[in-house]
């Protein structure tokens, strides 16, 4: 485990790299490089939830945090190198799949229903469980879509 202090110390003088893999995330969340500092600036040690091996680099550790940043429970992989200073190898969206829902797309011929809404439902049951038990009256499209959301 890192000290979070001295990644926390590094990534306020400047001395990190953000990988590809995070970039990707970061801009999936719609976020720039400075709230992915600032994510870091804002750490505590409550929201460490691991340590593990890198799966790229084996005797490389990381240290996994799960912070809330603007509403928005995320996954920050980090880990501190001689030659990079502090790294953030991952930055995403933490689904929680015990907590999640999904939301199941209505066809048109629903009475009430307008072309392309979507009826929330336990993301637990299958797709078929469902529309039998929780959506019997309901037309329920033949592509039926799940999206996860945050519980």
């Amino acid at each position: 485990m890192y000290d979070l202090r001295e990644i926390q110390r590094r990534v306020r003088a400047g001395e990190y790299l953000i990988t590809a893999a995070a970039q990707r995330g970061v801009a999936a969340l719609a976020l720039d490089e400075g709230d992915v500092v600032a994510c870091v600036l804002e750490l505590r040690d409550s929201d460490f939830f691991k340590s593990m091996e890198s799966e790229l680099m084996p005797g490389l550790w990381q240290d996994v945090y799960r912070p809330v940043y603007q509403s928005t429970p995320l996954y920050v992989k980090l880990q501190i190198r001689a030659d990079a200073g502090a790294v953030v190898i991952s930055f995403k969206r933490r689904w929680h799949p015990w907590k999640a829902r999904c939301w199941i797309r209505l066809s048109a011929g629903f009475a009430g229903a307008r072309r392309g809404s979507y009826r929330k439902c336990e993301k637990s049951r299958s797709a078929s469980a469902v529309q039998s038990s929780r959506m019997s009256s309901f037309a329920v499209s033949s592509a039926v879509k799940s999206y996860m959301l945050p519980g």
